[in-house]
């Protein structure tokens, strides 16, 4: 049984759109690399479900350059 505020998905089919990579410059839990993009889940219920549980940030212009 998945956490509260969870959502399991081990078998779910899935896509990432990448927009860009970034090198770190150092080690940050456990990657060197950051992967910007968009992550979609091929179902939509499921996608549905997730947007539920995922936070929404929204990046100034200005601050999310950098990572691309």
């Amino acid at each position: 049984m998945p956490k509260p505020g969870r959502l399991e998905l081990p078998d779910a089919a899935w896509s990432l759109e990448l927009d860009g990579t970034s090198e770190l410059g150092k080690t940050m839990y456990g990657h060197e690399r950051l992967h910007v993009g968009r992550f979609t889940l091929a179902d939509g219920t499921l996608m549905d479900q997730a947007r539920e549980v995922m936070p929404t940030v929204s990046l100034p212009a200005s601050r999310a350059a950098h990572l691309l």
